[in-house]
């Protein structure tokens, strides 16, 4: 063989002996090892590919979609519609009734409801001023009789939400040997429930606000005699009432609150009737008093001065 032919065969030789190029797993491409390519994942419809330059679609493009789409659901939406302008023009009338109806419902309360409070009739009181309450706050205090309302109002709540027993009663009924079984009893039986306190201002805060009020109003239980073993007090110290509209000292007062808790103050050993701070009424509406068989100022008088 020539010189020719042996240099062909040299390049033949290294031809078949280059390796193909490596993967990245270090694999020959083609070799045996290798496997089988692996098959490309199938785009979702609808996804521009990574790197891909988004394609802008026309707003007549928008349109004509949004008017098929439209056509399409035409029954719907006009249904749809009707409704939404029923309700509206429904909500509007009443509405509309409802605001022409406030000025009779305040009048009501304030004839009616007073009435009925002075007579002692407390449910229809309570009903009537409640409704009216509400009619003037949605009119605005401009509405005529609007503080005289409240205040019914006020008083009707509670006279209807009375304890059930005298506050002798519960005095009584605190000094047991369970203490648990009994704060459970007064959440459940008088927490909340509206008391009625005639008395004087025996006590007030000095000019620096130390101090605090006190009354001549004391609660013995029944049966103890001129000295009774227990002694209960009412508890005025948060009461928001006396912190807007304080009163004087020997002041005469006729109020209404709700009780919150009664505990023992064991360094002046004597029980403590505690209010809600917000719960504070000045009772005005005095011939309600009579059906509850309370004696008349006239009364108290002629007790104190025969």
């Amino acid at each position: 063989m020539g010189p020719g032919g042996a240099a062909y065969e040299r390049d033949v030789e290294q031809v078949e002996e280059t390796p193909a190029p490596a993967k990245p797993d270090g694999r020959a491409r083609g070799h045996p090892e290798a496997g089988p390519p692996r098959p490309r994942p199938a785009r979702r419809p609808g996804l521009r590919p990574r790197g891909a330059p988004s394609v802008a679609v026309p707003v007549e493009t928008l349109r004509v979609r949004l008017g098929a789409w439209t056509w399409h659901r035409r029954h719907r939406l006009l249904f749809l519609a009707v409704v939404c302008v029923v309700l509206a023009t429904v909500g509007y009338r009443l509405r509309w009734w409802r605001r022409q109806e406030l000025p009779r419902i305040a009048e009501i309360g304030k004839t009616q409801g007073l009435a009925a409070l002075d007579a002692g009739k407390f449910d229809l009181a309570y009903q009537l001023l409640s409704e009216a309450e509400r009619a003037v706050d949605a009119l605005g205090d401009a509405s005529e009789g609007s503080a005289e309302i409240r205040g019914g109002a006020e008083e009707a709540a509670i006279f209807v939400n009375q304890v059930p027993d005298r506050l002798e009663t519960i005095l009584d009924l605190a000094d047991k040997p369970d203490p648990e079984s009994w704060s459970s009893h007064f959440d459940k039986v008088y927490k909340g429930r509206a008391i009625l306190i005639r008395a004087a201002v025996t006590r007030v805060p000095d000019a620096s606000g130390a101090g605090q009020y006190d009354l001549d109003y004391r609660v013995f239980p029944d049966g103890e005699g001129p000295r009774p073993r227990r002694v209960g007090r009412i508890d005025l110290r948060g009461f928001r009432l006396f912190e807007s509209s304080p009163p004087k000292l020997g002041e005469k007062l006729l109020l209404g609150a709700t009780l919150d808790a009664l505990r023992f103050d064991k360094d002046n050993e004597e029980w403590l009737f505690g209010l809600e701070p917000d719960s504070g009424v000045r009772i005005t509406h005095t011939k309600a008093l009579e059906v509850l068989e309370w004696p008349s100022e006239d009364e108290l008088q002629s007790e104190e001065n025969p």
